[in-house]
């Protein structure tokens, strides 16, 4: 009987539903000779290698009680909304994709952990044994990748990353070179340091907030306080002094039109009459 091994990866997660072993093609991601854009949509196609990667990119629907998984494409989705916001200086939407950012970076730190660690177990269990190791999946069917956002097509790239590991770990532990609590320690890591990414689009709420309001304290920052209080606002953010290389940039307004106008805009033949009665108005003699 094998000795179970307990493996730091530097992160705490929940009890997810993990662990589907059931493997899947070798990769065979493919990008298209010219990647084209649809509707302002990154186009790709990608052969994912198990059931954990492709639940991932697509999410998992709910049953019941259950409410499912939320998949990388619903996260473009919400996060082209906050791309919005974050040009029409919302610090607060801002501030959540600089976190996010920090987050994919900490996803590849542990990700680095997590292959150098099955990578010494194989070599040396291999090594001791004089066999090899062949890493093998059986077919799953590509999908189109069209993905709205600069920071969800890097993070398609970790998530392929992610899935390249879990099959890794999944043959490790068939070939009894890990136990199997080992190996669904690490799968459950990586899984839940993607979903803590990609469940971060739900923090942020829509609310027309600007920095001069946060600068002002006024009302409209208050609300956005309250409906953004799992975003922590910092004074680097809020001064643009650190930004994620991820961010759009943020629309310059006039002092005077912070706002959108709520008016109706007038027509041009609107203008052309005020002109008219401007250039016929009496005028002041010297």
């Amino acid at each position: 009987m094998m000795e179970s091994t307990v493996l730091d990866l530097g992160i705490t997660h929940d009890d997810h539903a993990f662990g589907d072993f059931q493997l899947f093609d070798l990769p065979a991601i493919e990008k298209n000779d010219a990647v084209g854009q649809a509707k302002a949509q990154s186009e790709m196609r990608v052969t994912f290698k198990t059931r954990n990667g492709e639940m991932l990119f697509r999410g998992l629907k709910g049953e019941g009680a259950d409410k499912g998984k939320v998949g990388l494409t619903k996260t473009d989705d919400i996060l082209s909304r906050i791309y919005e916001a974050i040009r029409h200086d919302d610090p607060f939407a801002d501030q959540l994709l600089y976190d996010m950012h920090e987050s994919m970076n900490a996803l590849s730190d542990t990700m680095n952990r997590a292959e150098d660690y099955i990578k010494k177990e194989i070599h040396s269990k291999l090594k001791m044994s004089g066999a090899s190791l062949k890493i093998e999946a059986t077919q799953s069917a590509p999908f189109d990748v069209r993905l709205k956002t600069n920071f969800c097509r890097a993070l398609i790239w970790e998530i392929l990353r992610a899935d390249s590991i879990i099959l890794m770990v999944i043959t490790a532990r068939y070939r009894e070179i890990i136990d199997a609590k080992t190996a669904s320690d690490i799968n459950k890591a990586l899984m839940s340091s993607v979903w803590n990414i990609l469940y971060k689009v739900f923090s942020w709420k829509a609310t027309g907030v600007t920095r001069r309001d946060v600068k002002e304290g006024n009302k409209r920052f208050e609300t956005a306080s309250i409906e953004n209080n799992k975003i922590k606002l910092t004074a680097d953010i809020l001064d643009q002094k650190i930004r994620s290389t991820f961010a759009p940039a943020i629309i310059v307004r006039p002092e005077n039109d912070v706002r959108p106008l709520l008016e109706k805009a007038p027509t041009q033949s609107e203008k052309v009459a005020d002109l008219k009665d401007a250039l016929t108005a009496p005028q002041l003699s010297s």
